[in-house]
């Protein structure tokens, strides 16, 4: 449904969701798969062939869904009880953690993808964001500086990395002990 699209946008757009669709084909493991789009007039469609698939509505859910990304300022609420004699906060006892939404969402990243620590040869996931979302991403590390940003998809905590240092200009890594599949997946 591209009625909220201008005309001129409508190639562009169809063209971006071939390419998403196309890699979550990817990842779903069907040999040889054909992703294209094709118009007639106004109407524009996205075809989708997957050789040997059994089970369509199935793998129409997998890679059709629009999961709604979105990452969450991490607050420790303490738990633990106050020493009146020194007013030193006792830490034996554990924290829990909250989650604050942000504005910064899925819609914001111009595009995502594994590569290898140069060194470590260990997997990350290298993102990118548009200019409105690398402002919103600067100003969330910029006040998160050591801190956990939690990374959410449909609701369910996928990640949670420390945020080293102030991130400007757009693009960031994540980096952790995962392997390349769990890496694949976080794209």
């Amino acid at each position: 449904d591209l009625s909220g699209i201008s005309s001129g946008d409508r190639g562009s757009v169809m063209s971006g969701l071939r390419d998403i669709i196309e890699k979550r084909v990817n990842l779903f493991g069907v040999s040889e798969p054909r992703v294209e789009t094709t118009q007639a007039g106004d109407s524009h469609r996205l075809i989708v062939e997957l050789a040997g698939t059994k089970d369509l509505s199935s793998a129409i859910k997998e890679i059709g869904e629009t999961p709604f990304l979105d990452f969450r300022e991490v607050e420790q609420v303490s738990t633990s009880t106050e020493n009146n004699s020194t007013s030193t906060v006792s830490t034996s006892t554990p924290d829990s953690v909250t989650f604050k939404p942000t504005d910064l969402t899925g819609r914001y990243i111009k595009g995502a993808k594994v590569d290898f620590d140069k060194i470590t040869r260990e997997p990350m996931v290298l993102v990118e964001f548009n200019s409105e979302g690398a402002k919103i991403f600067e100003d969330l590390t910029t006040k998160n500086v050591g801190k956990p940003l939690a990374i959410f998809l449909d609701n369910d905590l996928i990640e949670m990395p420390v945020v080293r240092e102030k991130i400007a200009g757009g693009n960031a890594q994540i980096t952790g002990r995962f392997t390349v599949d769990e890496a694949r997946t976080l794209v």
